[in-house]
């Protein structure tokens, strides 16, 4: 009976602590599923994925949708578990965890996406800078077969950058750009290098002389000497050294090369004479005066390249160099010709005579088309930071 009335107390004592045991879980809400770090977490992965953190910030991106796969499968595990043995600390702990990291990818992303964007936007607008000069270039100065390719893939790939630009891959317009950018310089300096004997100290000297001796020329005879400057695209006639009249010209495709041989596509620069008069029906085009390019300097300048592996053995210097009408294009087309509009023809035609002097030269110093467009293209290659 005894030991009876001591069985009972320990009986109620067990009860009260196996009660309190399975309850203790419940009263200090370790058994609650943490519902609210749950949804935060998805949410700030959401939000994250939507300012393109997968994107611009992925190894942090990543590393937040692992934590939130850890906190998932943990939170999973606790909810199938007896009530009272379920524990959430841990998941809401790692939701925590992976909202934290989420909420750090998304404000890396849009950084890294105005950086880029800003990177893009100064390569695209730089290349820009260095095509648009390329391109004026190329349109005043005959381009190689290798020289146009170069032209339309830069053209090309500054479209392409321009495109992805405007579709937020800033760093595929980056990298399209830069290319842009290089094949433009490329061309550019080749161009301007062609074109920079137009802004030589030594050559635009020597220039100078010939059209002063053309002009002292026609002041001791009083007599008619043409000078034609192809940097300016001007024909100017003189009588008695004083000028009587100015016109615009075409010349030689080819138009920043002295002419060396039979097919360059370029206009002779030196001292030469009219040696024949073509009227209408003489000559291929409206009127001509015809000059007796090759001279002799032509002849030895054309030896000497030949010696120098620089055009073919078997090149010929050509001929049929004239002043004809059929021009006034605004744009030079000519196979070495100089060439006028119809009306300025029958001026230079009457004005001239067997024997004129003519004088063409590159530049006489005074700008020209050629010097200016190599300094635009200087000035864009500084703002591009070459």
């Amino acid at each position: 009976m005894k030991k009876r009335w001591i069985l009972i107390p320990v009986a109620v004592l067990a009860v009260f602590s196996a009660a309190f045991f399975f309850s203790w879980p419940i009263l200090t809400g370790k058994t609650t599923p943490p519902e609210a770090a749950r949804h935060l977490a998805l949410r700030a992965i959401e939000d994250a994925r939507a300012h393109g953190a997968d994107s611009w910030a992925a190894e942090r991106f990543r590393e937040a949708e692992t934590r939130l796969a850890e906190a998932l499968t943990e939170y999973r595990t606790q909810e199938v578990r007896f009530l009272p043995m379920r524990d959430f600390a841990a998941a809401e702990s790692v939701f925590v965890l992976a909202e934290a990291i989420a909420h750090e990818a998304a404000e890396g992303a849009v950084s890294s996406k105005e950086s880029a964007r800003g990177s893009a936007r100064q390569s695209v607008s730089r290349a820009k800078i260095s095509v648009d000069a390329s391109s004026a270039l190329a349109a005043t100065i005959h381009l190689s077969r290798e020289e146009r390719s170069l032209l339309n893939r830069s053209r090309l790939f500054l479209s392409r950058a321009e495109d992805r630009q405007r579709d937020g891959h800033y760093d595929e317009a980056r990298q399209l750009a830069e290319k842009a950018a290089v094949w433009a310089e490329d061309l550019g300096t080749r161009c301007a290098e062609r074109a920079a004997r137009y802004t030589q100290g030594p050559l635009v000297r020597s220039w100078r002389r010939m059209v002063q001796e053309t002009i002292e020329w026609s002041r001791r005879t009083g007599k008619t000497a043409i000078v034609v400057t192809k940097a300016n695209h001007r024909l100017m006639i003189y009588r008695g050294g004083v000028v009587r009249a100015t016109y615009p010209c075409d010349i030689g495709y080819n138009n920043v090369s002295d002419k060396l041989r039979s097919g360059d596509g370029a206009t002779p620069e030196g001292k030469y004479t009219v040696v024949q008069k073509k009227g209408r029906g003489q000559s291929k085009y409206y009127k001509a005066l015809l000059i007796d390019y090759p001279n002799s300097l032509d002849k030895k300048e054309l030896q000497e390249a030949k010696r120098k592996g620089l055009v073919p053995r078997n090149a010929t210097p050509g001929g049929l160099i004239e002043i004809h009408g059929d021009g006034g294009r605004g744009n030079d087309w000519t196979q070495g010709c100089v060439a006028v509009s119809n009306d300025l023809m029958d001026k230079i035609f009457d004005a001239a005579e067997v024997g004129t002097p003519v004088t063409i030269v590159g530049s006489d110093g005074d700008g020209g088309v050629f010097q200016e467009l190599v300094l635009r293209f200087q000035e864009a290659r500084r703002a591009r930071g070459g």
